[in-house]
């Protein structure tokens, strides 16, 4: 009896380790998902815990790197948890399907390497925009330039690792590129030159985000909003969307308004040839009043000229400078000054000159 008690837990032990010999590749399986599904949640739950700890603007870079790595490492434990689950089928696989996995295995990898480059790119990138760095002066127009030659040579390096892993000939490209440069530059040389006019407007920075220029060759003016490579827009003065090529920055003058030191009032001032014995004087008290005035640039040349006469007047050239370029207060200040000058004409007996046209028919009314 005891005897085949015996037999049969034997018996019993034996089935059941069969099962698991037979099954080993589903416990395998099951073993490297669990894992993989532990490592997922503890990158996650360290991913919470440092971004609880850096939330202020401290750590900025390790932050970034951080955030650049969360996604990716996560698909990256699954590509290899699947990579590794599959090692038991080998024996059973075709060694063509076989190199072909591995084969998407070095690609994953790769992409999944890039993709950490570039978005560290882009979020660091928008860190700078967002000024997060302490004793930042970098200006946004170099950060998106910067950000932008970086993700450009950086997917440039990573397709030219990849070419040979999924069997394509670099050299091949080489001279498929370099064959067809002639046709592509004739076809596209107007958005080659748009290109080349973009890089030249990163590289020289002329102007940037921000920059009130015009441009006297065309009917361009307004602030800038974005610099891209193709083209730039500017906002008119009357609230519109500009969309002007580079290429146009190349060809024609520019003039960046914001860059000015001063701005400058000049204007011509006519006086009756009647008032010709009060010149003198007009002219001494104008500039005396020039001179001290507070919003004027004293080291820039401020006078008003007797500069000849006219066919119907004696002609007054004004020239002056002020400190401030703000477009409101220019105009307040150069309101100011011709009033005082009006004031010290007609003080001294004189008056404003007016055409001949004008004033006879002042005289006939």
């Amino acid at each position: 009896m005891g005897y085949t008690l015996l037999a049969i837990d034997t018996h019993y032990v034996e089935e059941q380790f069969s099962f698991f010999k037979k099954h080993a590749w589903l416990l395998y399986v099951l073993a490297v998902l669990l894992i993989a599904t532990g490592l997922t949640y503890g990158v996650h739950i360290l991913y919470q815990k440092l971004s609880h700890k850096w939330k202020k603007n401290e750590y900025p870079i390790l932050k970034t790197l951080m955030q650049a790595l969360y996604w990716p490492l996560v698909i990256f434990i699954w590509i290899e948890a699947v990579s590794i689950s599959s090692n038991s089928f080998i024996p059973y696989i075709n060694f063509a399907v076989v190199q072909f996995l591995e084969k998407v295995h070095k690609v994953s990898s790769l992409i999944l390497l890039a993709w950490i480059f570039i978005r560290f790119i882009k979020l660091f990138e928008h860190q700078l925009l967002q000024g997060k760095f302490k004793n930042q002066t970098t200006d946004k127009t170099t950060i998106q330039i910067t950000g932008k030659i970086l993700r450009v040579a950086a997917f440039t390096i990573f397709s030219l690792l990849l070419l040979p892993i999924v069997g394509v000939e670099v050299t091949g490209i080489f001279a498929l590129v370099s064959g067809s440069t002639l046709t592509l530059g004739i076809a596209g040389r107007d958005i080659i030159a748009n290109y080349f006019g973009g890089i030249v407007a990163h590289s020289d920075g002329h102007f940037k985000v921000g920059d009130w220029i015009y441009s006297p060759d065309k009917d361009i003016e307004g602030i800038i909003e974005y610099i891209g490579w193709r083209s730039t827009q500017i906002r008119t003065f009357d609230r519109k969307m500009l969309y002007v090529p580079n290429a146009v920055f190349s060809a024609n003058i520019v003039v960046n308004a914001s860059r000015m030191t001063n701005r400058r009032i000049k204007d011509v001032i006519n006086i009756r040839y009647e008032d010709a014995p009060r010149v003198g004087k007009i002219l001494e008290e104008a500039n005396a009043m020039l001179q001290v005035h507070p919003e004027l640039d004293k080291s820039r040349r401020l006078a008003l000229h007797f500069i000849g006469f006219g066919p119907f007047s004696l002609k007054f050239e004004l020239l002056a400078f002020t400190y401030t370029i703000d477009w409101q207060e220019y105009r307040d200040i150069q309101e100011r000054i011709f009033l005082d000058i009006i004031k010290i004409v007609t003080d001294n007996g004189a008056q404003i000159a007016l055409p001949p046209a004008v004033a006879l028919e002042s005289m006939q009314k």
